[in-house]
């Protein structure tokens, strides 16, 4: 059965765990959907300012507006955004609800051990070190049960056909 309103879909978790890879494939599988990767919006800044912390919040700005037309536009949206910051977890709801949107939030989750590896041999721009990855995944694995309107996906090392079909489930 098809929706009959449209979706935000905030796709949440510590680097490496997919992501970012997720919502590329549901877009690139789902016509009348976009991603909007605040990562992406980030690298759009100089060097030498798109690790500050004004660089991050001024791209939320952007992605709110922009997640923000793609609703009013009648798209499916997806972020795919690590957020440990819950104010923009609820700004997100508020846009998709001011547009009459369904919100959903999907945290994903894998070993830390899997997802070390995975943000070594990508070695993007703007990955943790190992201490900094450990500090993400305790406080998201801390941070279960917290929001039961959230819905948890364990995506495992070699899962990713069964991680992309448990999405589909979850937000359908």
């Amino acid at each position: 059965m098809r929706r009959v309103t449209h979706q935000l879909v905030l796709l949440n978790g510590p680097p490496g765990v997919g992501k970012s890879t997720l919502a590329r494939r549901y877009v690139d599988e789902h016509d009348g959907s976009m991603c909007v990767d605040i990562d992406l919006l980030r690298e759009m800044f100089g060097v030498r300012v798109r690790h500050e912390t004004r660089s991050l919040l001024t791209s939320r700005v952007v992605a709110l507006n922009v997640v923000a037309a793609g609703l009013a536009g009648g798209y499916d949206v997806w972020v795919p955004q690590l957020v440990l910051d819950t104010a923009f977890v609820d700004e997100l709801a508020g846009v998709a609800g001011g547009a009459g949107a369904e919100f959903k939030e999907v945290l994903l989750m894998d070993s830390l051990q899997h997802m070390q590896r995975r943000v070594a041999e990508r070695a993007r721009e703007f990955d943790p070190d190992a201490n900094e990855l450990a500090s993400y995944h305790e406080r998201f694995v801390h941070s279960i049960g917290v929001r039961p309107e959230v819905l948890i996906l364990n995506c495992g090392e070699g899962l990713q056909v069964q991680t992309y079909d448990a999405l589909l489930q979850a937000i359908a």
